[in-house]
């Protein structure tokens, strides 16, 4: 199949991604490497060129004015006339069967209305809350889960800069999420917040994605190690502060254990508590920040840790990181929130704790330092199970039926 990807970003062409990029990647190669054409449109790369990646850079205005100032533009008016003529112009060169949009957002809705204008279906993969809330986690600010969506109560959640443009944020969301022929989730339950949101049900389907390649390859080494691993944003969503205010009553149990910190990214105000907190409970040898990694120096990483902590604050639809420890077989502490207990069965596959109680993750790590046997144990059953669910072979045929339906539904609407 003729297949072209969308991202504003991705790994070896630019120095800006994350787990969604990496998700772009994983499905791209999973689709290549059975014989499909993935074309990819990007961003004008910032960070060299990926060996064997058929890319097609599109400019936008913040090759004009900056990412900072496209940034306020495109929560303001989601829609770049300079990413539109680009996208058009190679999407009538490439003539893909399927446009596959992926983390899309500085590249705004303008490459769907290129695709919809030459009447290529259009299917879109969310692995966030992006389409549903402009913090992208459904947490309003007394940190419960919102149910409202997009609309003027926004305003209280945003910073003062961003109040103003996000008054017409559900206009555009509601005129555009409609246009496209088929939505990948991740999760039935973001599956389930779409449908209420709106968004037909028909056209909402559910897929995992794929595993991190050479998972055969990967082996664990001194797995007996008191280390504890955490990835993600330095930002409280992702929950490190839960990890800090744990650490003083897991050293009071295991005296010689640490943390190494891997920041995907990180928010200066975010980070900046994070180390002052580390120096008020004197745990500054406890912790060690190892900046942005790549993807095989955090399989090094995880094939070397003791233990993952995973203390989300959001419900999460897929975690990526938790699912790729639970692949090399690492024990798993992580938050009873939103899709993860389905992934985590308390006891069995892992350990869950309230997202806000410090006391119970602490429990939770301390239980597999001092029992390592039943630690193992869980580690062997998350491998089994995740490998089940994230089989290649499935996961490829259920996204080329996504595809199909997609071709169908579009025939139908015109």
């Amino acid at each position: 199949m003729d297949v072209c990807f969308a991202s504003t970003f991705y790994p070896g062409l630019h120095r800006n991604w994350g787990g969604a990029e990496v998700a772009c990647q994983r499905l791209r190669n999973l689709l290549v490497a059975r014989g499909h054409r993935v074309a990819l449109l990007t961003s004008v790369p910032d960070n060299g060129h990926a060996s064997g990646t058929d890319f097609h850079p599109l400019r936008t205005w913040a090759d004009f004015i900056g990412r900072r100032g496209a940034m306020a533009l495109d929560e303001a008016v989601p829609f770049d006339p300079w990413a539109y003529r680009s996208a058009a112009r190679l999407l009538d060169e490439l003539r893909p069967e399927v446009l596959h949009l992926h983390s899309f957002k500085e590249l705004t809705f303008s490459v769907l209305a290129a695709a919809r204008s030459r009447k290529i279906p259009v299917v879109f993969s969310l692995y966030d809350l992006w389409a549903l809330c402009p913090q992208s986690n459904l947490l309003h600010r007394r940190g419960g889960v919102c149910t409202r969506y997009m609309g003027l109560r926004c305003i209280l959640c945003v910073v003062p800069p961003r109040k103003p443009l996000v008054l017409f944020r559900r206009w555009f969301f509601s005129r555009f999420l409609p246009l496209m022929d088929g939505l990948i989730v991740l999760s039935h339950s973001v599956r389930h917040h779409l449908v209420r949101f709106g968004v037909p049900g028909e056209k909402v389907r559910v897929c995992p994605l794929p595993l991190f390649e050479g998972l055969d390859q990967l082996s664990r080494e001194n797995s007996a190690s008191h280390t504890i691993l955490f990835v993600g944003w330095m930002i409280r969503p992702k929950g490190l502060h839960v990890l800090i205010e744990a650490m003083p009553r897991v050293l009071a149990h295991v005296p010689d254990a640490k943390v190494w910190v891997v920041e995907t990214g990180a928010k200066a105000q975010h980070k900046a508590e994070f180390l002052r907190r580390i120096r008020e409970l004197r745990l500054e040898g406890r912790f060690e920040f190892l900046g942005k990694r790549s993807q095989d120096e955090i399989r090094r990483l995880l094939s070397r840790a003791g233990a993952v902590a995973v203390p989300e604050q959001w419900p999460i639809a897929w975690p990526t990181f938790c699912t790729e420890a639970m692949a090399c077989g690492v024990p798993v502490a992580a938050s009873r929130i939103g899709d993860i207990p389905w992934f985590i069965r308390d006891g069995e596959t892992g350990r869950l704790f309230d997202p806000h109680s410090p006391e119970e993750l602490a429990e939770c790590l301390v239980s597999f330092f001092q029992e390592p046997e039943a630690a193992r144990a869980m580690g062997r059953r998350a491998r089994e199970f995740i490998l089940g669910v994230c089989d290649p072979d499935g996961i490829a045929s259920r996204l080329i039926e996504c595809y199909r339906e997609a071709q169908d539904g579009a025939r139908e609407s015109e």
